[in-house]
């Protein structure tokens, strides 16, 4: 893959990078910074994608493995803890939806990094087959797993919410 080639993949698939980056950040800093690990290991292993499974797949592959490692790294103390908790609500169009969006946000926050993956798969509607084989389990797992967290993140929600209404946030 030359560098064109490589400029075209990355425009086609901003989008999907970016969301893997939202998922896991709140900090637009905490994003950027994501996005450009992403890109650079993209452009490492360019060469070596033998095209064996799709290209979304790959870059999803690569995005959730950085951005479970650059988790890792904050919970070390690595990086500022306070940066990754800012949630950016500026296109809520009301109140209600301010706090659902800030609600799931906060959810999702409190999911483990693996479990983090999951729900950006599957909220991006990829198959239960590809997931598998972009997080490297079994289909069976990912629908076990799968509906053990998404009855955590409904438990995590519906207290966000009350926290929220309680505080008038």
């Amino acid at each position: 893959m030359n560098e064109a080639d490589f400029d075209k993949l990355v425009r086609e698939h901003h989008g999907l990078i970016w969301k893997v980056c939202k998922t896991f950040f709140r900090n637009e800093e905490d994003q950027k910074d994501l996005f450009q690990d992403i890109l650079y290991k993209l452009w490492k292993g360019k060469d070596s994608f033998q095209q064996q499974s799709k290209v979304s797949t790959w870059i999803y592959r690569i995005g959730l493995n950085q951005a479970i490692d650059k988790t890792r790294m904050k919970k070390k103390g690595l990086v500022s803890l306070s940066e990754a908790n800012a949630l950016d609500l500026a296109t809520a169009k009301t109140r209600q939806t301010e706090y659902d969006i800030e609600a799931l946000y906060q959810a999702i926050d409190q999911l483990k990094p693996l479990e983090k993956a999951l729900i950006l798969l599957y909220l991006e509607q990829e198959t239960y087959r590809d997931i598998a084989e972009v997080i490297g389990i079994s289909e069976k797992n990912v629908s076990v797993k799968l509906v053990r967290i998404k009855e955590k993140l409904k438990g995590y929600y519906l207290n966000v919410i009350k926290h929220l209404e309680q505080h008038g946030t």
